[in-house]
């Protein structure tokens, strides 16, 4: 989908649905690489935040604010 209002808003059904968007690891989304994604940061819809799994092992979680 292209950048826009629409993929916007459809990412932020998907953040609701699944209570957070894993970003920044193996086989996931890129913030630096996403345009819409960094737009929501910037405007302070979204706030990155980490999850911290067995044995310390840390994730970057997008949550909404």
């Amino acid at each position: 989908m292209r950048p826009g209002v629409q993929r916007r808003l459809a990412l932020l059904d998907h953040i609701l649905i699944l209570d957070g968007l894993y970003v920044n690891g193996k086989h996931t989304v890129q913030v630096k690489d996403d345009p819409d994604l960094k737009k929501m940061i910037k405007n302070g819809t979204l706030v990155r935040t980490r999850k911290y799994r067995l044995r310390g092992v840390g994730c970057t979680i997008l949550r909404l604010k």
